[in-house]
């Protein structure tokens, strides 16, 4: 225990030595990452089966449709036609952001946006890193540990495709650090603009997800009002951008977007989205007096469907059959949702050919997995020891939990769920890691190992 203290602590001490050399050296890495995945998704010989062979890998479909959504928007530069490049996409910032890269540079080549991607997957680790520092000062293997979370084959691969998951990841990585540290410290200017970078990323990413983030923190503050922890100077300030954008944000069934096929304009994300609202706004007319919870899980049950259609043709469906129309279902089917939401994909999919990523695909989901496993038995050892640790980060882990388990409900995809699960698995890994540190502790006190 004591090599791994000290091995730990000397990391730490050349991070805190040596913070800007440490910087560039992972700039680099994940520049020289991102080439090689480029280079290889170029190739006429290699991993056909896995790339178009024009840039793009087949484990990010989404990547292809940004990529044609910005090179339409570079058109729209050179034509200084700005307003409609602000106008066209009204969801998908990320592709604005892609095609300001591309326009820039003069290359409409996914590689370029590594300018983007690199330093925002570096903000991620500094800010989790910062994050483990603030609430586990003294514990330098749970700092070095954290961060491995970052270095996951499947998340750094990602980190260097044209997706929205990487400034999402950020943008929970930021929210986090500014949160602890507003917790710890009061509010400040600092922990202030950490928590607005973080609300913006996400919702600019994952705009649908403002009602949720809203109703979590709105309900955590008005606890922490009636104990006296906050003052309501500070909840506003905090929540001031996320009210901002939850009262101006137009709903992607609101604003005639189905006047488009839909497979023109948007991703799996958007078309979810679309599936649900259309449809529950039917229901809500011809329905008046039904019950709020019924209208709710009949909202989950559309936008299962919704997704169901949109992965239609996916490798890894799970109970493609699973039917939700009322609470009575919600309530059956929560603890499969659990299960599913947490714990897939499980051993069973680990040894199976994916339709997108082959055998190495699975395999490296199964080993990323089975290390998530281990996470969430630290995090329940941390809870059942000591849950007042948790206090610090309490609302974003309340908005994780709810956002992985709807992930259950609402997704019939194991692949879906596994990518969209990553960015809200951090509060859990922070904790978890620790926990394990903790098992690991007891075992050899109870060994008699020092």
């Amino acid at each position: 225990m004591t090599s791994i203290r000290k091995i730990s602590k000397t990391f730490v001490n050349i991070i805190e030595q040596n913070p800007l050399r440490v910087i560039v050296l992972l700039l680099l890495f994940h520049v020289l990452i991102s080439v090689a995945f480029s280079l290889v998704a170029y190739s006429s010989s290699i991993a056909l089966h896995l790339h178009d062979g024009n840039g793009l890998w087949n484990f990010s479909r989404d990547s292809t449709l940004y990529h044609k959504e910005a090179q339409d928007l570079v058109q729209l530069i050179t034509e200084s036609d700005w307003l409609s490049w602000w106008e066209r996409y009204p969801y998908h910032y990320n592709v604005k952001l892609i095609s300001l890269v591309y326009w820039a540079t003069g290359y409409n080549l996914p590689i370029v946006f590594e300018i983007i991607n690199g330093p925002i997957w570096v903000i991620s680790i500094i800010a989790i890193y910062a994050s483990s520092k603030l609430l586990f000062p003294k514990n330098y293997a749970v700092h070095i540990f954290t961060v491995l979370f970052f270095f996951q084959p499947s998340l750094l691969a990602s980190s260097t495709q044209l997706l929205r998951d990487p400034i999402l990841i950020a943008g929970i990585c930021l929210l986090c650090y500014g949160w602890i540290d507003f917790f710890k410290n009061k509010i400040t200017w600092k922990n202030i603009l950490f928590m607005y970078f973080g609300f913006i990323f996400i919702l600019a990413m994952r705009s649908y997800l403002v009602d949720v983030i809203l109703a979590v923190f709105v309900l955590y503050f008005v606890w922490s009002l009636f104990i006296k922890r906050f003052n309501l100077i500070s909840v506003f300030l905090i929540l001031l951008p996320v009210l901002i954008i939850h009262f101006t944000y137009e709903h992607v069934y609101t604003a005639g977007v189905l006047t488009n096929p839909p497979e023109a304009t948007h991703s799996k994300a958007e078309l979810l989205e679309l599936n649900t609202n259309t449809n529950t706004n039917t229901n809500t007319n011809t329905n008046t007096n039904t019950n709020f919870l019924n209208l709710l899980s009949a909202r989950i049950g559309k936008m299962r469907n919704g997704f169901s259609n949109v992965n239609l043709y996916a490798g890894s469906t799970i109970d493609a059959n699973l039917s939700i129309q009322n609470f009575y279902d919600v309530v059956k089917n929560f603890p499969r949702a659990v299960q599913v939401a947490f714990l897939s994909p499980f051993p069973s999919h680990w040894i199976e050919k994916g339709k997108e990523t082959g055998f190495i695909g699975r395999i490296i989901s199964g080993i990323e997995t089975a290390a998530w496993y281990v996470i969430i038995i630290g995090f329940v050892f941390l809870v059942l020891k000591n849950r007042l640790i948790l206090e610090p980060l309490v609302p974003l882990l309340m908005l994780s939990i709810i956002i992985i388990i709807l992930l259950g409900y609402i997704v019939p995809n194991v692949g879906t769920i596994y990518r969209m699960r990553q960015g809200f698995m951090i509060p859990f890994f922070i904790f978890g890691m620790y926990g394990v540190q903790m098992i690991r502790h007891s075992l050899l006190t109870k060994f008699g190992v020092r």
